[in-house]
C-alpha cells in the first residue's frame, strides 16, 4: 500500500498536478527608481495546434506588480490573433473568454501591432487577479487569425503565496 501511495505522489508531481511553481523575475529601472515583479506561470499549448508557421505557439499568463499595483496580459511566443478594430491610441482590440470552473466570462483585449504581449483592459483586471487567487486552473479562449477558436489552460495554483511573498 505504502509503495502505491508512493508511485501515485511521484506520478503527480511528475504531471504537474501537485503543486504549480510560479516563475519570478524582478525588473529594476534605475532610470525611474522603480522595480516590477513579473510572476509567469508555465507555459500553455492550445488545445489544437495552429496551422503553419504557428505550429509552435504557446503563452503564459503573466502578473506583474508595481507600486502597489498589478497588470495581467499574455505573453505569446508568436501572435496571430484576429481583433475587433483600434482604439484611439491605434492599439488593436479584440475579446476573449475565460472559463473559471463550469462559468464563462468575457474580457476585452488590446496590443500594439507586433508586441507578443497580449493586454487586458483596465476594468477586467481586478475580475482576473481574482480568478487566479481563487482557482488552481483557468481556461482562456483567444481568436486566432486562420485558426479560430483556441484555448489554453493556465495552471494557477499557489498564485496567492507566490503573489504575497512577492508583490506585498
Amino acid at each position: 500500500m505504502k509503495k502505491l501511495l508512493l508511485t501515485i505522489l511521484f506520478t503527480l508531481v511528475l504531471s504537474g498536478g501537485v503543486f504549480a511553481e510560479w516563475t519570478v523575475q524582478t525588473k529594476n529601472d534605475d532610470f525611474t527608481n522603480t522595480k516590477s515583479i513579473y510572476l509567469i506561470t508555465d507555459v500553455a499549448n492550445p488545445n489544437q495546434a495552429l496551422s503553419f508557421p504557428y505550429e509552435d505557439t504557446q503563452s503564459n499568463l503573466v502578473v506583474m506588480c508595481y507600486e502597489n499595483d498589478s497588470d495581467i496580459y499574455f505573453f505569446f511566443n508568436s501572435v496571430n490573433l484576429n481583433f475587433d478594430g483600434y482604439d484611439s491610441q491605434g492599439d488593436a482590440q479584440g475579446k476573449i473568454s475565460v472559463k473559471v470552473g463550469d462559468r464563462i466570462f468575457g474580457m476585452d483585449i488590446f496590443f500594439q501591432s507586433g508586441s507578443n504581449f497580449i493586454n487586458l483592459s483596465n476594468l477586467d483586471k481586478k475580475r482576473m487577479l481574482r480568478y487566479i487567487e481563487e482557482n488552481d486552473s483557468i481556461m482562456v479562449r483567444f481568436d486566432h487569425y486562420s485558426d479560430g477558436l483556441r484555448h489554453y489552460k493556465f495552471n494557477t495554483s499557489n498564485f496567492t503565496s507566490a503573489f504575497e511573498k512577492n508583490c506585498k
